[in-house]
């Protein structure tokens, strides 16, 4: 589209390319915020191989790991094993959906699903269990 194009023209006279991930990390302190937590949850619908490479899940992991902050994710569904996702830096994953009947139902009621998945990581990992 349009903004792939101009994208790569302003890349021809010289601009630097940016992931939108890293770059919104920098907007908003991403990094400076970490150093004053305890965990931080992200979340992605669906982790899968794309996921490990690009987008919010890898860059707010690598932010984590470079201030030793546990983070964890909270998907809609997994497609990629403990291994994999231990490799982003991630102390977890947390999917709303393990079969295809479950994520129907997810869907139906996101809030309540969500809601259900977060208590069970604040459970986890709250020092006040």
């Amino acid at each position: 589209g349009a903004g792939g194009g101009v994208g790569y023209a302003l890349y021809l006279l010289g601009a630097t390319r940016v992931g939108g991930a890293q770059c919104v990390a920098a907007a908003v302190g991403l990094g400076a915020a970490l150093q004053q937590c305890d965990l931080v949850v992200t979340g992605e619908g669906c982790l899968d191989w794309r996921s490990l490479h690009a987008g919010v899940v890898p860059g707010v992991a690598a932010a984590a790991l470079e201030t030793a902050t546990p983070a964890v994710a909270v998907v809609g569904t997994s497609l990629v094993g403990r291994r994999e996702s231990q490799s982003l830096g991630l102390s977890a994953v947390y999917a709303l959906a393990q079969t295809s009947a479950q994520a129907r139902a997810s869907m139906a009621d996101p809030v309540e699903s969500l809601a259900a998945r977060t208590a069970t990581v604040a459970r986890t990992w709250s020092p006040y269990r």
